[in-house]
Order: structure tokens, then C-alpha cells, then sequence
């Protein structure tokens, strides 16, 4: 895949390793504990009431000795993650040369792996740990948009089983439900029949319906009702997205789309105007470039050539191709 489709499918796994040690360990221990045990079950009937309940409350305070420190660690391990996640996105937003993107490419997917990684550290110590479902998920999805798999559905069904299992520990998640939904409805869960746009829908109404405030949710749906050329509604959903532009993951992505339909509707101030804010969201959207400098084109705006010269640069043919036909000077 070319460096200018990854950089644009990654703007929108790993196998769990068992603690092989630990299960060692705990076997081991058990094997030697055994006898103990047994010499202990007869000294206590041997015992009064009073040392039975000595013995007993002394067992109660030593379990819950470990459960702090596990925590801790799979607190650790989920905080080193989400950092690493949050570098990426940062990264990915980031505006690259054509040239430099391949060496920031290759950083991007070694801390995809480790934020993987960290994570399923976290699910090891804690299995009801739903936040750490979610951000494997989430790390996966972007790994999967920039290296498919050779198997991609099988890799969509893995991201798509975090999600579910974050949903099952935290019914009330909101982000889970709306990280499902966009999951649900990708170019690559239709190209290999995954796609539910039924069910993406009731994720996306359950995710508005638990908080509102999150424009994700308007943003998800808008686009499966732009998929289904439902373009007044999709836009609807899109302005209620905009009001919350804080909470909306690729807010470049949203404004690309609503530009995309004003073309549609051959409004190409209100797109050119869409399409400057999506740049401002990512410099190096090279898509953004493309579409705005047609638009300047089309309001005879002499600097849509500077737009697709630019897009060119970034290793979009059709901006090349352009520039050739109705920029020469």
C-alpha cells in the first residue's frame, strides 16, 4: 500500500500471550502447599472454637493482599497504553512530508503494537478491566486501517469482539457503543459482508441516548445516513456534531464529509469553506486539497491550482493529473 493510502486510512492483532510463568508458579505452589494443608486440617479439630476463628480471620486478611497490587499493575500497564495511543493520534495528525511520512509510518505501528500489547497485559491482571477492551479495540481498528490483514475479516471480528466485551462489562458505555457502530459500517466490513447498518444504528442511539453531549454519536450516524444517500439527514446529524466538535474523533474527517455533500448540492462556497476547516484539522489531508481546489475551480477561484499542486505534492494522482490539464502556465 502506498504511504499516501495508509496516512489516509489510518486517520479513521495481536495474539494474548498467557502468563505461562505465573500458571507454573501457582502449580508448583499448590503441589507444595498440599501437605501443609493437610497437617492443618488435622491440628484444627484439635483446636477450640477460638483458634478456628483466629485461623480463619487471619486467611481473610491475607486474600485481598494481592488484588492492590494487581490492580496497580494493570493500571500501570493501561495508562503506558493509552500514552502510546494518544501519541499516535497526535502523530497522525501531524503535517508530513510526502517523504517523511514512510520513517513516521513505521513509528506509528511499532506504538500501535506496544499500546496492543500494554493492553493485553492489563486484560491478563484484570479481566473485567472494559476500558482496556475498548482501547485495544480502538489501538486495533487503527492498526488494521494501516497494515490489513491478510485475513481482514477476521481481524474486523477481533476488533468488533473487544467492543462487544467492553459493552458487556460497562452496559453504560457510550464510547464502546459508538466505537462498534463506526466499526460496523467501514469500506472493509462491507467489502467482506460484516457491515450492519441496522445494528450500527442502535449503537448509535444508545450511545446519543447515554450522553448527548458526545458528537461521535451524531457523527457515526450522519454517516450511515450519508452512506444511504440520505443527505439532508446525514447533514442534520453533522451539525449537531459540529456543536460538539471537542468530543468528535476525526473532526477532519467531518468536515471533509459535510464538504462532500455541499459539492453535491453544488454549494462550493460552503464546501471550499468545509474543506479549509478540514485542513486545519489535518495538513496533510490530501483528499481535502483535492476537492477544495476543484471547488475553487468551479468559482473560477485562480488558486485552485496552488490546492491541487498541493494535494499532488502528497502523492494524490488526481490533484497531479489537474494541475497538468487546466494549470499551465
Amino acid at each position: 500500500m502506498k504511504i499516501c493510502q495508509f496516512w489516509e486510512r489510518c486517520c479513521r492483532l495481536t495474539i494474548n500471550i498467557k502468563n505461562l510463568g505465573f500458571a507454573v508458579a501457582l502449580v508448583v505452589g499448590l503441589i507444595l502447599l498440599f501437605p501443609s494443608l493437610l497437617f492443618a486440617q488435622k491440628a484444627a479439630t484439635k483446636k477450640s472454637t477460638n483458634s478456628k476463628t483466629a485461623k480463619k480471620s487471619t486467611t481473610s486478611e491475607k486474600k485481598p493482599d494481592a488484588a492492590p497490587q494487581t490492580q496497580e499493575e494493570a493500571q500501570k500497564y493501561f495508562n503506558s497504553g493509552v500514552s502510546t495511543l494518544d501519541r499516535v493520534k497526535l502523530n497522525l495528525r501531524r503535517d508530513v512530508s510526502l517523504e517523511n511520512r514512510s520513517s513516521i509510518a513505521t513509528t506509528i505501528i511499532k506504538d500501535l503494537i506496544d499500546a496492543i500489547n500494554d493492553f493485553n497485559k492489563t486484560i491478563e491482571l484484570r479481566l473485567d478491566f472494559a476500558e482496556a477492551y475498548y482501547r485495544r479495540g480502538t489501538a486495533r481498528q487503527i492498526l488494521s486501517a494501516a497494515v490489513p490483514s491478510n485475513s481482514q475479516k477476521a481481524a474486523i471480528q477481533i476488533i468488533l469482539k473487544d467492543f462487544d466485551k467492553a459493552i458487556e462489562l460497562k452496559p453504560g458505555y457510550a464510547d464502546a457503543y459508538l466505537a462498534r457502530a463506526w466499526h460496523l459500517t467501514t469500506d472493509d466490513a462491507f467489502a467482506e459482508g460484516l457491515a450492519d447498518l441496522v445494528k450500527a444504528v442502535q449503537d448509535c442511539e444508545k450511545g446519543i441516548n447515554l450522553n448527548p453531549k458526545l458528537g461521535e454519536g451524531y457523527f457515526v450516524r450522519g454517516n450511515i445516513k450519508h452512506r444511504q444517500n440520505k443527505l439532508s439527514e446525514a447533514m442534520a446529524d453533522y451539525d449537531k456534531a459540529v456543536q460538539s466538535i471537542s468530543s468528535v474523533i476525526a473532526p477532519d474527517v467531518l468536515y471533509y464529509k459535510r464538504g462532500v455533500i455541499k459539492d453535491s448540492w453544488k454549494d462550493y462556497r460552503g464546501a471550499m469553506q468545509e474543506y479549509t476547516r478540514a485542513i486545519g484539522f489535518m495538513p496533510s489531508s490530501e483528499r481535502s486539497y483535492l476537492n477544495r481546489g476543484t471547488a475553487k475551480f468551479y468559482l473560477s477561484d485562480n488558486s485552485a491550482c496552488d490546492d491541487w499542486s498541493r494535494a499532488c505534492s502528497l502523492g494524490n494522482g488526481i490533484g497531479c493529473n489537474n494541475v497538468a490539464q487546466f494549470c499551465r502556465r
